[in-house]
């Protein structure tokens, strides 16, 4: 880790992170409500993506230039502590909301949910579910948890990855294995949409962890950027953010008109959701 990346990430509480996250349920929670002009508000999902891969990362590297290795433990403590309290209430409140208002035959699905949920595994079963018989989301309570799953996995990847990255490459670990993450996350999703061995590509792509690291790596690449941009004066810094938030909303304006993409092709759990076909 070079000097001016270990200054930067010393920095402790990062408010502006926090206004990105905001941005992101903003507008995952006015597309749920149907606001005009919210037709790709979806793109939340994707954003906390991208912030977990920064914020994942962050914390490794301080960690390994802190201490001289990856300290395993203490990193999965902290993310335990993180996300399963929020993760049980949840469970608990949809568990007792299930049990009253939904049927025998729901409700043993719903059962299998909320083990997959509290072992990381929603996104797997929902990719094993997606189909002809597949049902709508509105059956499927847990559904969102397929996220925080892939997120989850990531955790898993990530640490031992970038752990033996620095020990092969010592101070460009960052940038040679964030680079090869990216572009074979980028090659896996150009085989399954290219190819014909795989009859649920669409879901596949959509639901897999490893489909998804390209966005993780989008964060982690902004570690290497960080140095570049510590020095920015205040005029800089807000004309750098503006950029960002011009950026992001005309992304989402151009998914809104173009549902042709990759992540279009949702499953059928998805469909009504995410307006794809």
């Amino acid at each position: 880790m070079t000097s001016s990346q270990n200054s930067v990430l010393k920095v402790g509480y990062w408010p502006h992170i926090d206004g990105l996250r905001a941005l992101a349920v903003i507008a995952v929670l006015l597309f749920h409500f149907k606001a005009a002009g919210f037709d790709a508000g979806y793109l939340g999902v994707d954003i906390f993506f991208v912030i977990s891969g920064f914020l994942v990362t962050r914390l490794i590297v301080k960690d390994i230039g802190e201490h001289g290795k990856m300290r395993f433990g203490r990193f999965f403590a902290r993310r335990v502590r993180r996300l399963f309290p929020t993760l049980a209430a949840v469970c608990v409140a949809t568990a007792i909301a299930a049990y009253i208002l939904l049927d025998a035959e729901k409700l043993a699905a719903f059962g299998k949910s909320l083990a997959a949920a509290v072992f990381s595994l929603s996104n797997i079963l929902f990719w094993s579910e997606s189909g002809y018989f597949d049902a709508g989301s509105e059956s499927k309570p847990l559904l969102h948890t397929w996220s925080l799953s892939v997120e989850e996995q990531f955790y898993l990847f990530w640490p031992a990855t970038l752990a033996l990255g620095y020990k092969l490459f010592k101070d460009s670990a960052l940038k040679y294995v964030t680079i090869l993450a990216f572009l074979l996350s980028i090659g896996l999703i150009m085989a399954w949409t290219i190819g014909s061995f795989d009859a649920r590509k669409h879901s596949t792509i959509f639901y897999w962890m490893p489909f998804r690291v390209f966005e993780f790596m989008l964060g982690a690449f902004c570690i290497l950027l960080l140095p570049k941009f510590s020095n920015l004066k205040p005029s800089g810094s807000f004309l750098v953010s503006l950029g960002g938030i011009i950026l992001m909303l005309l992304e989402k304006r151009r998914l809104a008109k173009y549902k042709e993409s990759i992540f279009a092709h949702c499953p059928k759990s998805e469909a009504r959701k995410y307006k794809c076909k």
